[in-house]
């Protein structure tokens, strides 16, 4: 199984895709250095020490944990994993899948891969994928029923990683 990070998107199946773990672990560095100086001001008798302390230490243990542990998408013959830290792994099978969407963010010109799933899918697929209330207001906001986690930090183009994955999804309709 290969794994990439940066802006080349695998071409065979199976692949990962991981986030970089610089990011993380450099902010985690600097929340270090914020939560350092909070201590400092404490033992100079600065209560403001305590808020510096406890958020950027808090933040600290956050981002060191992602950094050990960084969102991935695994793409196998069979479907899709993606998780994070702070979601359980998410499974699809490609025959859940009815096809993969850009989904435009709002805010600050972010994207993520959207997810529409075939009719059989739905059914199959446990709660809350699987036709609940979340999925339709998902699909009235996004136009997707659901979204991969963590996509945004893969080090692909968004709109190169739908296109990829809806070619797989096209070539294991046809296999199968």
């Amino acid at each position: 199984m290969t794994r990439r990070r940066g802006h080349a998107l695998p071409e065979e199946v199976p692949f990962t895709l991981a986030e970089s773990r610089r990011r993380p672990g450099g902010l985690a560095v600097i929340a270090a250095a914020l939560a350092a100086v909070g201590v400092s001001m404490i033992l100079d008798g600065n209560a403001l020490g305590w808020l510096l302390a406890v958020f950027f230490g808090a933040a600290t243990l956050v981002l060191a944990a992602m950094t050990l542990h960084p969102p991935q998408l695994q793409v196998t013959e069979e479907g899709l994993t993606a998780g994070s830290l702070f979601s359980r792994p998410v499974e699809m099978r490609w025959h859940h899948i009815d096809e993969f969407v850009t989904i435009r963010l709002p805010y600050r010109g972010g994207t993520m891969v959207g997810v529409r799933y075939s009719e059989d899918g739905t059914r199959e697929l446990p709660a809350p994928a699987g036709g609940s209330r979340s999925t339709a207001l998902s699909h009235s906001l996004t136009g997707a029923d659901a979204a991969l986690p963590a996509t945004s930090g893969l080090g692909a183009d968004t709109d190169d990683l739908v296109a990829l994955l809806n070619r797989l999804l096209a070539e294991r309709r046809t296999a199968g």
